[in-house]
């Protein structure tokens, strides 16, 4: 399910992934009476489940920009590390062997800081 659900001692706030500044807000009593109807209300899509390629990126650019500076590199290696990484991205959908284990290393690395 694409939603965060957070209980609060009287509340239930629903977000969704991709519309994370507007959230939904049910009274504990209501979702606790009509749990069913809750689920449903959960389990309906309300959004394209196809992510825009450039949204991607730019996610990722922030991430590696982030790991950049955490790591006290100067802020010009995050575009050649950015690049770095979608050329291993691009090795290993071409079936470069060589270029795999790299590839699943940094996915590894990229899963632990996006999420």
């Amino acid at each position: 399910m694409p939603n965060h659900v957070t209980l609060m001692p009287n509340e239930v706030i629903v977000t969704r992934w991709d519309n994370p500044q507007d959230s939904d807000r049910f009274s504990l009593g209501s979702v606790t009476n009509k749990l069913e109807a809750f689920y449903d209300f959960l389990s309906v899509p309300k959004y394209s489940g196809r992510r825009d390629v450039v949204t991607t990126l730019v996610d990722l650019f922030r991430s590696v920009r982030g790991e950049v500076e955490a790591a006290g590199a100067p802020d010009e290696a995050s575009v050649s590390e950015f690049l770095d990484i979608l050329a291993i991205f691009v090795a290993s959908e071409r079936g470069h062997p060589s270029s795999s284990e790299s590839f699943l290393t940094q996915g590894r690395k990229l899963a632990t800081l996006m999420h």
